[in-house]
């Protein structure tokens, strides 16, 4: 049948037929079945093959069709003008910026993401009514879109009205009117995305992996955050706009259109944009990381992903890649496009149909300008965590292997690469947006032909040779659900490197309030960073010895180098302890005073430890009229701080400090001060507030003009730009939550940072972070120090533990214990509201329970506090789990708080894992709020509506000194159990170890340090 229809289809065509015969035209039949039964005739119908008389037959179509080339115009101000023609009706038309997130600043962070929203509302020229019905009445679809690298407005409509659909479309985004009504009504939006977003691990772990896999400006977020939805306005929007939307960075692309009356119409709404120079793209280092985010989920989200070098500039990587893609493939368990769909990619064949446990398996690629992501995405039951995570190492390993990938594979997928690319290029609004772009990274567009003959010559040492030099790169690795099964980080980098790579973003729990109530706050990130040290360099650690000849030293702003603290001085104060990795003699300057008022000075290094004959200056306060002339202002460079408050008689005096304060002479003259800021670490209260006391105080005080901000950690040392810093521009920072500098961790090489410094005639570099941080700024002034250069650096210790015994409070401690009691009041609300309700809250303090202690101490709510300086105990005689029961029977409901690093002993030997340690040799610490709640849920499984409500997690914020749960009464009635049942009663010291409620916890003892 196939054939003799193909005969007559050939037959038609050789007549020059492009149609077959209309039934309207046809002779009606006079006979028909019943006549031909009564003996009737009927009429003769015509051959299909032959034309019909009086019909007009249209030229046969071409057997091949020349493709239509895109067309490109410079207008003299530089906006570039590309399109291509078609026979189609249609018409899609976009406008193209080179303008991204990429390039927002700590002060416009988001604005891409609100800038998306505001596309086509009310401008100067129309009302958003007004536009919305102009679209309307044509049947056209306007839509925008915002990524890291580029901004995009489309219009799609009729070819007869390309003129109003250009008019529009430029008017909508040279001139909005950003009425401030809307822009709140957009940011409202925003906040719902927001909360849609984080109920979305895909996209939420996209932007992990950008996060904590670069440095700079990739390393920005896409979507805006809480605190940029509260910071931005208008007068940001339209700075953005000015700056960014300019001529040289613009592309009007179009699809379906001729391209003169696309000139014609273009060119007088574009010309008078003014022409600035292109500036250059901002930089972006990849340096691998690691994110993880405890959530309620029944599966784990996890990504590996590596860099793709280059990014779309080397394009045979980037065409590689995308037959990568395609060669792995993968999906999901169940098929939402119909059965069979993918089944033919190594992912599905090798992963999907053999392990159930697995809902989704599949590689994916994010490529930008310079650089890309390639990696294998995975959503596993939380049990199967840790296999998951092997066999997608596996399956990355192997693909950049030499003969693990077949010639049949390798052609299955570009086969399957190009149709993909060429049924896209279908639709008008992907190939406008393909113009667009690519006349954006390129400066033209490249013809199909060469993307199709680029993946044919694409061959099997070229899939390996490229999956081997992106696995070279280091991991970056995101996590989200139930993450406690899921691998280190370190476990997984030594499948890929020999030696694992430093992590830029510590491996965090991230736990989420759920529920909770909408308006419960919780601090935003742990005081302690979990960082690396930067250059570690043991061996070329310099011996300083003790010199009572040293020379006096000048205020801090001036001449301190490097804070560094002993660890021998604070035996008991993780934070200090950490902050030295080296001994007393190693780290600092010791100065031994004999004599009765004997002490140990621990010290810091100085500028004229290694620069020899430097020059004084006279101390800028001196000549200030606010201030004081008086010599007793400026601090005697003898006068010391002990770290004791009381001395035993006749005893030596123990370790003291040098005295912070002006001196009368400063090392350094206020013109040729070229200072310099960074935060590093997490988020703290009163960063900002501190970045504004430097600012001002070095200007004010000290007449310093020079100053600037490093951008987003370290990693901003390699940003071609810093933020310069005023007393104006810092004015109103206190007021704002986060950093405006913004932050990261670790990861950097030092002596890249110490280039940066010199190249920029930096002398002074004022580190804000916590033991990770600082520890990076003593490798920094190591390397300072060993090239003999005059710079400089102070480090400011943050942490909201308050765990430094020298300082009455740290930056940030009064909020976390504000932010404490509020989680603890909602943990208590809910607790009483359930019958055997316990309230389980999980608060900051890894190696300390001040803040937990305080918050306790001011709640009236909490029956048991458990911080890291007191050991306890679960099971038995004065253990948790019976105290727990006691509590329910008694008051029906109860509040548990805990430090995050109380209990770390315990959760150790349940699970074996006490010897894992990350990158800077610091000890994992065990999520002790989730193995709290399994354990009190499976003990107290026997009572009837047990209910523990465990998410009230003011996230990292804990008690008493005791190591029993019993109290006096508990003792009584166990010990009159115990006679009757003729039992040996409990010893009598058991009542020294109560803490059944908030009273006990005010007896802590405090070693008498503190």
């Amino acid at each position: 049948m196939y054939r003799a229809a193909g005969s007559h289809l050939r037959s038609l065509k050789h007549h020059g037929a492009t149609r077959l015969a209309s039934t309207s035209v046809v002779k009606q039949s006079q006979g028909g079945l019943f006549g031909w039964l009564l003996g009737g005739k009927s009429s003769q119908l015509p051959p299909l093959d032959v034309p019909l008389p009086g019909i007009t037959i249209p030229p046969p179509l071409p057997d091949f069709v020349e493709p239509s080339k895109t067309k490109i115009t410079t207008l003299p101000n530089g906006v570039k003008i590309a399109s291509e023609t078609s026979a189609s009706p249609a018409v899609s038309v976009g406008l193209y910026i080179d303008c991204g997130s990429i390039y927002e600043t700590p002060a416009s962070s988001g604005v891409s993401h609100l800038l998306e929203r505001m596309a086509f509302k009310s401008t100067v020229n129309r009302s958003h009514l007004r536009l919305v019905r102009e679209v309307e009445a044509i049947g056209g679809n306007v839509s925008a879109s915002a990524s890291r690298e580029q901004m995009s407005y489309t219009y799609d409509a009729l070819k007869s009205y390309t003129p109003e659909m250009v008019e529009v479309l430029i008017d909508s985004v040279r001139n909005p009117a950003f009425l401030d009504w809307e822009v709140k009504e957009q940011l409202q939006k925003i906040k719902s995305e927001i909360a849609e977003v984080s109920a979305n691990p895909q996209g939420l772990l996209l932007e992990a992996l950008h996060s904590a896999g670069y440095s700079g400006a990739l390393a920005k977020p896409l979507m805006a955050s809480e605190s940029a939805v509260n910071r931005l306005d208008v007068s940001i929007l339209e700075e953005f706009v000015a700056e960014h939307y300019t001529a040289p960075r613009m592309v009007l692309a179009a699809s379906g259109v001729e391209h003169d009356t696309l000139v014609s119409v273009v060119e007088p709404l574009l010309s008078d944009l003014p022409s600035v120079k292109r500036p250059e793209e901002p930089k972006s280092v990849y340096v691998g990381g690691d994110y993880r985010c405890q959530a309620d989920s029944p599966s784990t989200h996890i990504a590996l992903a590596f860099e793709v070098p280059g990014g779309w500039n080397q394009e045979k990587t980037a065409m590689v890649v995308t037959v990568l893609q395609m060669l792995m493939g993968g999906g999901g368990s169940f098929s939402a496009g119909g059965p069979g769909k993918g089944m033919h990619s190594r992912l599905y064949l090798r992963i999907l149909t053999n392990y159930q446990q697995i809902e989704s398996f599949s590689a994916f690629n994010s490529v930008y300008n310079n650089s890309g992501l390639f990696g294998i995405y995975a959503v596993t039951s939380p049990d199967f965590s840790s296999k998951a995570v092997d066999l997608a190492a596996g399956e990355l390993l192997e693909i950049a292997t030499p003969g693990k990938v077949s010639q049949e594979q390798l052609d299955r997928a570009k086969e399957a690469t190009k149709s993909a690319v060429l049924m896209n290029l279908e639709s008008r609004s992907i190939a406008s947006e393909d113009i667009g772009r690519q006349v954006l990274t390129y400066g033209e567009r490249k013809p199909i032909e060469y993307f199709l003959k680029t993946v044919e010559e694409i061959t099997l040492n070229d899939i390996s040779s490229t999956a081997k030099k992106i696995m070279s790169s280091p991991l970056t690795m995101a996590s989200w659900g139930d993450v406690i099964h899921v691998p280190s980080y370190e476990s997984v980098s030594r499948k890929f490197h020999s030696k694992p790579r430093p992590r830029t973003m510590a491996s965090h729990i991230i736990l989420p309030p759920d529920d909770a109530d909408e308006n419960h706050h919780h601090p935003q990130e742990d005081g302690e960073e979990r960082e690396e040290e930067l250059g570690r360099d043991d061996g070329d650690e310099e011996r300083e010895h003790a010199s009572p000849e040293r020379p006096p030293k000048a205020a801090l702003p001036f001449s301190a180098t490097c804070v560094r603290i002993s660890r021998d001085s604070y035996p008991n104060l993780r934070a200090l302890r950490n902050a030295s990795s080296v001994s007393l003699a190693d780290a600092a300057y010791v100065k031994i005073s004999e004599g009765d008022f004997g002490y140990v000075l621990d010290d810091v290094p100085h500028l004229t430890d290694y620069v020899p004959d430097i020059p004084t200056y006279p101390n800028p306060l001196q000549d200030h009229p606010a201030y004081s002339t008086v010599k007793q202002y400026f601090v005697n460079e003898d006068d010391t701080v002990p770290q004791k408050v009381v001395v035993q008689k006749n005893s030596r005096r123990g370790v003291h400090f040098r005295r912070a304060g002006p001196r009368q002479r400063v090392y350094f003259g206020p013109d040729e001060v070229k200072a310099c800021i960074v935060t590093c670490g997490g988020l703290c209260p009163g960063l900002n507030t501190v970045i504004r006391e430097l600012v001002c105080g070095l200007s004010h005080m000290y007449n310093v003009n020079n100053i600037y901000g490093i951008q987003n950690g370290y990693k901003g040392f390699y940003s071609s730009n810093y933020l310069p810093l005023t007393p104006k521009s810092v004015n109103d920072i206190h007021k704002r939550g986060g950093t405006v500098l913004g932050t990261s961790r670790g990861g950097h090489d030092t002596k890249k940072i110490v280039d940066n410094i010199q190249d920029r005639g930096i002398n002074q570099v004022y580190i804000i972070g916590g033991d990770g941080t600082q520890k990076g700024a003593y490798e920094i002034f190591k390397e300072i120090r060993k090239r003999g250069l005059k710079v400089s650096v102070a480090g400011v210790p943050k942490t909201i533990d308050n765990d430094i015994a020298i300082i009455d409070k740290s930056f940030g401690f009064d909020t976390a214990v504000e932010e404490a009691q509020r989680a603890i009041d909602s943990a208590h609300v809910e607790a009483c509201s359930a019958e055997n309700g316990i309230g389980l809250v999980k608060l900051m303090g890894r190696y300390s329970g001040f803040i937990a202690m305080y918050a306790t101490l001011a709640s009236r709510d909490v029956d048991c506090c458990l911080i890291p300086e007191s050991p306890f105990y679960m099971d038995g005689e004065g253990g948790l789990l019976q105290y727990i029961e006691r509590r329910l029977k008694e008051n029906r409901h109860m509040v548990i708080v805990v430090a995050e690093g109380a209990g770390q002993d315990l959760i150790a030997q349940s699970i074996a894992k006490s010897d894992q340690q990350d990158a800077s040799g610091n000890k994992l610490l065990l999520d002790i709020g989730l193995w709290l709640t399994h354990k009190i849920k499976r003990v107290t499984s026997t009572r009837n509506k047990v209910r523990i409500t465990d998410r009230m997690w003011a996230r990292l914020l804990s008690s008493t000194n005791q190591p029993s749960f019993l109290s006096q009464k508990d003792i009584d009635e166990a010990s009159e159990a115990d006679r009757l049942a003729n039992r040996p009663p409990l010893p009598t010291g058991a009542s020294h170890r109560v803490a059944s409620s908030f009273e006990q916890s005010a007896s802590t003892s405090s070693n008498g340090e503190i």
